[in-house]
């Protein structure tokens, strides 16, 4: 069992992160350049085959011009990324 199948906020998470790529238009391979990760890479963790370390994740969400937030669990939902400022590679 993959550490994403144990942990649902990282599924809820990677889903966010996919559907804000989608809503941006960008392609694995737009993104691969941001992050520097293969597209092999990025798909793993984009199915939930592999789950992404800190430093990864945080280059990742930056890539799709978003950023983490941490709420309180009777706020919002087990993950939120929103969106903002410009896209550009910077970790």
């Amino acid at each position: 069992m993959s550490q994403a199948q144990c942990d649902p906020w990282v599924d809820d998470l990677r889903r966010q992160l996919v559907e804000r790529r989608h809503q941006l238009g960008l392609t694995q391979k737009n993104v691969v350049y941001r992050v520097g990760l293969t597209q092999h890479h990025l798909a793993k963790y984009e199915v939930g085959i592999r789950t992404p370390n800190a430093f990864i994740l945080a280059c990742w969400v930056q890539a799709l011009g978003a950023r983490l937030a941490v709420v309180p669990l009777d706020e919002a939902p087990t993950a939120v990324v929103k969106g903002g400022g410009g896209l550009r590679r910077s970790c």
